[in-house]
C-alpha cells in the first residue's frame, strides 16, 4: 500500500468511530448530571477513566456502524442509566440474513403444525402493521430466529432477527423513522407480549391485548362491577385511544366495584395516564420529588425553548432557568417537592389493583409512584425496572456519515440520591408474585373479591 493510501486510511479511521466516540464522551462529561453525581470520589473517577480509555481503543478498531454502536453502548453502560444512550438513525444497512428457505403461508403453517419442541419466542405474533411468524430458518445459527411478515398472497418477508442470550433475547429490527436498530427483547405477560424498547408484538390469540395494536390500551368488563384496563405503552400515539376508552367506559368505572390496571411490560413514554386520576386517587399525593439539573449549554437551551413554547403558562420555569444561567456547568435545584390532588374524591371504584413487572420503566414507573400513594390502590407483581432516578431525555446528533448517531441524556434527576435511589431496585409491589405464580389478572380478581366481598 502506498503512503498516500495509508494516510487516507488513517484519516478515515480517526474521523470514523473514534470521532463519534469522542463526541459521545464529550457530551456525557459536559451535559450528563450523572457524570458529576455518580463519580463522586477518586476511586470512581479513576475506574471511569480506565474504562473510557479501554473503550476508545475498541472504537479505533470499529470498522462499521454496528461495531461502533456496540462500543458506544458499552461505554454508556458504565453509568447504568437507561435514559443515557446512543441511538442509530437512518441506518439503511439490513443485518438480516437471506433466508435459506422460501417461507410461504403454507410452509409456515406446516412448520408450526409439525415442530414439536419450540423456543418460547417461536410462534404467531402481530403488531399494528399485521401478522408476524417467528421461526428457525435452516440457515441460522443455534439460538437465532427469523421474524417474518406474513401475507397469504406471497412469500413471507423477513423483518427482524432474534437471538437468545443470557438475559432474554436480542433483536435486530427496523424502526420506521430511525432505520435498523439492535436492542434487548423480553417476553412479558406469560409470553403473550414481546417488548423491545418502546415497541412490542402480541401473541396471536392473547386474551388481554388490543387485537389491532398490542401496545395500545384495551378495556374489558369482567362483570360483577370489576373492570380491566391494559396499558402496555405510554407512547404519545396511545394518548387519544386512552382518552376514547375513558370517554366510553369512565361512567362504568366510576360506578363499579374495582378496576384492574395492567401496565406490565410498559417501558414508558409520556404521562398520558393523568386523565385516569379520578379513578385511582383517594387522597392527595406527592406529584414530584425534589429534582436538580446540571446547567450545561444543551440543558439550558432545552429549557429556554420549553419556556418559550409554554408562553404565559411557563412562568414556573423562570426561577430554575435563572439558577441555571447564573451557575453554568453546576448542579442546581430544578423543582421542589410538590403535592396535588382533587377537590373531592369519588367513592368508586372502591378498589384499584395495579399489575406491574420488571418491564415497567420511566413514565410507567412514575405512574406506579403516583398510583401507589392512593389509599384505594394495591400494587401486585414484581419490582419495576428501576430507571426513573434520571428523567426526561434530550436528543442530539453526534458523529458523521456512516458513524452518525444520536446521543440521548436525561435532563434532571432526583435530589434524594443516593439514599432514595430507585434505579436497578425499582418500586417494589405491595404484593409480590413470582413469575410462575399463575395468571396475575386472575389473582387480582381473587384479591378484589377477598378485599371488597363478592356481590
Amino acid at each position: 500500500m502506498s503512503l498516500p493510501i495509508l494516510l487516507l486510511a488513517a484519516t478515515v479511521a480517526s474521523a470514523g468511530c473514534p470521532s463519534a466516540f469522542d463526541d459521545v464522551v464529550s457530551a456525557t462529561e459536559t451535559h450528563y448530571a450523572g457524570y458529576v453525581v455518580k463519580l463522586d470520589d477518586d476511586d470512581a473517577r479513576g475506574a471511569y477513566r480506565r474504562f473510557r480509555e479501554l473503550m476508545r481503543g475498541r472504537a479505533l478498531a470499529a470498522a462499521d456502524h454496528a461495531a461502533c454502536r456496540r462500543v458506544l453502548d458499552a461505554y454508556l453502560g458504565f453509568f447504568s442509566d437507561h435514559h443515557l444512550f446512543a441511538a442509530s438513525r437512518e441506518n439503511p444497512t439490513s443485518p438480516l440474513p437471506r433466508p435459506a428457505r422460501r417461507w410461504t403461508a403454507r410452509r409456515i403453517g406446516a412448520y408450526f403444525d409439525k415442530t414439536e419442541a419450540m423456543d418460547p419466542i417461536e410462534g404467531r405474533w402481530f403488531d399494528a402493521s399485521g401478522r408476524i411468524a417467528v421461526v428457525r430458518d435452516p440457515g441460522l445459527r443455534s439460538g437465532q430466529f427469523l421474524a417474518l411478515r406474513t401475507d397469504e398472497r406471497k412469500s413471507a418477508e423477513p423483518i427482524a432477527l432474534l437471538e437468545r442470550d443470557a438475559d432474554g433475547y436480542r433483536i435486530a429490527w427496523q424502526h420506521e423513522s430511525w432505520g435498523w436498530q439492535r436492542s434487548e427483547a423480553q417476553l412479558r405477560r406469560a409470553g403473550d407480549l414481546l417488548t423491545f424498547g418502546t415497541q412490542g408484538w402480541g401473541r396471536v390469540g392473547a386474551r388481554r391485548l388490543n387485537t389491532n395494536d398490542p401496545m395500545a390500551p384495551l378495556a374489558q368488563d369482567f362483570g360483577d362491577g370489576v373492570h380491566y384496563l391494559s396499558m402496555p405503552s405510554f407512547m404519545p400515539q396511545h394518548r387519544e385511544p386512552l382518552q376514547a376508552i375513558i370517554a366510553e367506559h369512565g361512567t362504568q368505572w366510576a360506578a363499579g366495584r374495582a378496576l384492574i390496571v395492567d401496565v406490565r411490560g410498559n417501558a414508558g413514554g409520556d404521562a398520558i395516564y393523568f386523565p385516569l386520576a379520578p379513578y385511582f386517587l383517594a387522597n392527595d399525593i406527592v406529584v414530584s420529588r425534589p429534582t436538580s439539573v446540571r446547567a450545561s449549554p444543551w440543558t439550558v437551551s432545552y429549557f429556554e425553548t420549553f419556556r418559550e413554547r409554554l408562553g404565559q403558562n411557563g412562568s414556573w420555569l423562570d426561577e430554575p432557568l435563572a439558577r441555571m444561567k447564573a451557575n453554568p456547568g453546576e448542579i442546581v435545584p430544578y423543582l421542589e417537592n410538590r403535592s396535588d390532588g382533587m377537590p373531592s374524591y369519588p367513592e368508586n371504584p372502591g378498589q384499584v389493583v395495579v399489575l406491574q413487572d420488571r418491564g415497567v420503566g420511566s413514565a410507567a414507573e412514575a405512574f406506579i409512584f403516583h398510583a401507589s400513594q392512593s389509599r384505594k390502590v394495591v400494587t401486585i407483581g414484581q419490582p419495576t425496572r428501576g430507571n426513573i432516578d434520571y428523567m426526561q431525555v434530550s436528543l442530539h446528533p453526534i458523529g458523521s456519515d456512516q458513524f452518525r448517531f444520536w446521543f440521548g441524556y436525561p435532563l434532571y434527576f432526583s435530589r434524594e440520591l443516593p439514599a432514595g435511589s430507585v434505579d436497578d431496585e425499582g418500586y417494589a409491589p405491595d404484593v409480590h408474585l413470582n413469575s410462575d405464580a399463575g395468571d396475575p389478572v386472575e389473582f387480582a380478581e381473587a384479591w378484589i373479591t377477598t378485599s371488597t366481598g363478592s356481590h
